[in-house]
């Protein structure tokens, strides 16, 4: 039986590797796209109580929702986590839609490229901290934390050549759009794994969020035109904070899953290291 998660394991690692490799390449060689100036041009520009393209921007509160309970359940629940240092990717993540939340809104009050940037800043060290959450819980929890710091800097990276190559007129959209595919990506494969605590299931509805938002987002106007109501956008936002108050729901309410009879144990102890000191394998 050991062999044989071993064996999955291993295909999966070789699977994600390979998965990476072709992101990397196609973010470095596939011809640059820029940002299309249409994109600014939300549906639903309405102006409310003195506050322009007004639902576009409260509906971002839901970030800060989902971010605020998450913190509040990461730091709090104690069985969500055997060891103290999985404790940072989830944290990192609720700030990353706080940010966010703070950040899309500065953007849809004027959107343009510059605002934009601080939308978009944020939402890679959400989409990063959570594919490290997950790596953690599915794969190896020393793991999660070391991949932490260089992929939250690998997503920045990307946001911050997006914004030099628009100020030099020569704009480059495609390294981050890679790194947002390649985050679902990673989140679908690791998915496949079983996770170490209750509730992992829930993933799976995360990434159904994030692909309804993106709908949602495409068919903005055709939102707006078809209700007159509220615009894909402002859905757009809604259904992907309720994808965090998912994850921040798992973590409150997850546990380790009980393993079998001779498999290692965590000791209590060991809950209350950081991130240099998870228990040495055998």
């Amino acid at each position: 039986m050991k062999s044989r998660a071993r064996v999955v394991l291993n295909a999966s690692i070789v699977f994600l590797s390979a998965f990476t490799l072709v992101a990397i390449g196609v973010a470095v060689f596939a011809p640059p796209i820029a940002q299309p100036q249409a994109y600014h041009a939300f549906a639903d520009a309405r102006t409310m109580l003195g506050v322009p393209n007004f639902l576009d921007v409260v509906s971002n509160a839901g970030f800060a929702i989902a971010g605020v309970v998450g913190l509040v359940a990461t730091f709090t629940a104690r069985p969500a986590f055997q060891t103290a240092a999985e404790r940072t990717p989830y944290a990192l993540f609720f700030i990353g839609l706080i940010l966010t939340a703070l950040g899309s809104a500065w953007f849809h009050l004027a959107p343009d490229n510059e605002r934009l940037f601080w939308d978009r800043l944020p939402m890679t060290l959400a989409f990063m901290s959570l594919v490290c959450g997950q790596i953690g819980d599915r794969v190896d929890p020393r793991t999660g934390v070391l991949a932490l710091a260089p992929l939250v800097i690998a997503g920045a990276a990307t946001v911050l050549y997006w914004r030099a190559t628009e100020r030099s007129g020569e704009g480059n959209l495609v390294p981050y759009g890679v790194l947002q595919l390649w985050a679902l990506g990673t989140l679908v494969i690791l998915a496949l794994r079983p996770s170490r605590y209750t509730l992992g299931g829930v993933v799976g509805g995360v990434i159904a969020a994030y692909f309804a938002a993106k709908v949602c987002e495409h068919f903005d106007r055709g939102i707006f035109v078809a209700t007159h109501l509220v615009s894909g956008h402002t859905l757009k936002h809604v259904i992907a904070a309720a994808g965090g108050l998912m994850v921040a729901w798992m973590v409150a309410s997850r546990e380790p899953v009980r393993q079998p009879e001779g498999a290692p144990v965590v000791s209590s102890s060991a809950r209350r290291q950081g991130p240099s000191d998870f228990p040495r394998r055998p």
